[in-house]
């Protein structure tokens, strides 16, 4: 599987996705909590119901269908990242997607430390969705996991660390 990277100089609607090899993959994002364009944006990608993925590719759409993670849903935390529907859409290409997508997320977020507890938070549930589904990629997700989190207790420090703790408790 290629690498994926994602460009964003396209319609605010669209994301391009450039692969090792020569072809693109345009991405269209539509949201049923946000059908038209403009409310798209004016929702700054605020995710509150199922959102759908068109990929086409050549003449192929692939539909990838993600919800809002159903345990933060239920402990009233409200997502500040898209880690949820990142990872959400690497599922679909499988475990090199989702560690690359993991690698990305870590580099760039470790320095916050909000966005990194929700990173954990999101590792974690994954995990909780995919051990009765698929063993190995809730391995991949056990291990991305227990990885970012002791990272995490062992850098964050004083109301960083408070913080974690009380978010992820």
């Amino acid at each position: 599987m290629s690498k994926l990277g994602f460009h964003l100089k396209l319609p605010k609607n669209y994301l391009r996705i450039h692969s090792d090899r020569t072809d693109t993959m345009h991405i269209k994002i539509q949201s049923q909590s946000a059908p038209t364009d403009i409310q798209w944006v004016t929702k700054g990608k605020c995710i509150t119901r199922i959102i759908h993925l068109l990929i086409v590719m050549s003449m192929e759409v692939i539909r990838i269908t993600t919800s809002v993670d159903e345990a933060m849903a239920m402990t009233g935390y409200q997502p500040k990242t898209t880690f949820w529907m990142d990872f959400s859409i690497a599922d679909r290409f499988g475990i090199e997607a989702i560690i690359d997508t993991y690698e990305r997320a870590f580099k760039e977020w470790q320095a916050n430390y909000i966005y990194l507890t929700e990173l954990v938070m999101v590792l974690n549930h994954k995990i909780w969705q995919w051990y009765e589904k698929n063993d190995a990629i809730a391995r991949v997700y056990d291990q991305l996991w227990r990885k970012a989190d002791e990272w995490a207790q062992e850098n964050l420090h004083g109301k960083e660390l408070q913080y974690f703790y009380e978010v992820t408790d």
